[in-house]
Formats: C-alpha cells, sequence, structure tokens
C-alpha cells in the first residue's frame, strides 16, 4: 500500500472514531474558515462569518459562506451560498442526503472526514449536504433536485468552476473515487 492510502485510512478512522449523528449536525451558524487577511468578517446580527481563500491564481472571487457549518468548507446547503459559490467559481461538491437513509448515515461521517482533511490544493471545493425526500427538506433543495433531476438520496455531483458536471456518483462511494472527481474539477475549471 502507498502512504497516501495510509493517511487517507488514518484519517477516515479518526473521523468515524469521533463521529455521532448530532455532532455531525452542529447547532451554530458560524463559519470558522480562516480569511486571507487572518480577521472576519460580522454579519448583521453579530455571528463572525469568515471568507474562504480566494484561489491563488486570482481565478475566483472570496466565497463567504452564510449556512450552518458540518466540517472544514462543507455546509448545509441554501441557494444563497450556492449561487455565491458558483459566482466565486469554485468546485463544487453536492451531497443529497436524507436524514433516514442508513447508507447517507454510514456515508456521512467519511464525507467529514474527507473534507477535513483535503489538501491544501484541493481545499477549493466547497461542498453542500443537500436534504432530499427526508423531513428538513426545504423548497430551495427541492428545486435544486429537480434541476439536477435527482431522484434518489445518496446521489453526489462534483461540478467544476464553470459549474458543469465532472462527475454523478449514485449510492456508496469511496474517498479515493471522490478525491479523484475533486482533482478533475479543479483541472477543468
Amino acid at each position: 500500500m502507498t502512504r497516501h492510502w495510509w493517511v487517507v485510512l488514518a484519517v477516515v478512522v479518526l473521523g468515524i472514531g469521533g463521529w455521532t449523528y448530532s455532532a455531525s449536525r452542529p447547532q451554530s451558524n458560524q463559519s470558522v474558515s480562516p480569511s486571507p487577511s487572518g480577521g472576519s468578517l460580522n454579519s448583521a446580527d453579530g455571528d463572525q462569518k469568515q471568507p474562504l481563500d480566494p484561489d491563488s491564481s486570482g481565478g475566483s472571487s472570496i466565497f463567504v459562506p452564510t449556512g450552518q457549518k458540518i466540517a472544514v468548507n462543507y455546509y448545509q446547503y441554501t441557494a444563497a451560498d450556492y449561487q455565491a459559490a458558483k459566482e466565486a467559481k469554485r468546485p463544487i461538491f453536492l451531497y443529497f442526503f436524507a436524514n433516514w437513509c442508513p447508507t447517507c448515515a454510514e456515508q456521512e461521517p467519511r464525507v467529514v472526514a474527507l473534507m477535513n482533511g483535503l489538501s491544501a490544493q484541493l481545499s477549493q471545493v466547497v461542498a453542500f449536504r443537500v436534504n432530499f425526500n427526508d423531513s428538513e427538506t426545504d423548497s430551495q433543495e427541492k428545486k435544486l433536485a429537480d434541476e439536477l433531476g435527482v431522484r434518489y438520496q445518496h446521489t453526489m455531483f462534483v461540478l467544476n468552476g464553470q459549474n458543469q458536471t465532472v462527475k454523478k456518483f449514485l449510492g456508496k462511494t469511496s474517498d479515493s473515487d471522490l478525491l479523484a472527481a475533486f482533482k478533475k474539477a479543479l483541472l477543468t475549471g
């Protein structure tokens, strides 16, 4: 096995070991991503919002998420954050998740660990958990699912910075397949 595989395995094991369902759904709306200046932005309600670093090549603008943070660059979906990420030309990972789905419950800690362990290059990817076909699905999430033709929970899309689908996954997906799609999104967008 290569050294890379062991690092990914260690991240996954550590992520699964400390995960509980309630911990994967934080109650705070605070975003703690580092800002380029080291400071933070304050919203009107006093919550600190910090921008994700722009692409070092200058190819994307700063993206300031306002939604509930799940992991590093992984947020509960809001139409406003999704639109802002598209306008910033960020690669996007969409995970259509149902709160009753056992496959989703199994995949979620792996997605959290993956997002928390991304390399500096891959940290440009912004991920959104989109509630679908569950008790927390709202009209914005339903609209996005309809636009993308999603029929089942546990559907995942990786989009490049031009908002083009690089890869669509159905069902359980390996970390290595997700990482390969993230890399392709960075190269093609």
